[in-house]
């Protein structure tokens, strides 16, 4: 069963909030994130790529 997350961003809080509550920086979680969680880009509000390591 496929969920959606989302940490940060459009629908969600933004970056440096997070950071904030997690007391750190941004780039510390935007590097720690694993390669088990599927990388979804978006353009233009379209789904343009998906890379997921695991498939």
């Amino acid at each position: 069963m496929d969920s959606e997350v989302i940490f940060y961003g459009n629908g969600g809080p933004k970056l440096l909030d997070v950071a904030n509550l997690a007391d750190t920086n941004r780039n510390e979680l935007l590097s720690i994130v694993s390669r088990r969680v599927a990388r979804v880009y978006i353009k233009d509000k379209k789904i343009y790529k998906i890379l997921d390591y695991l498939s």
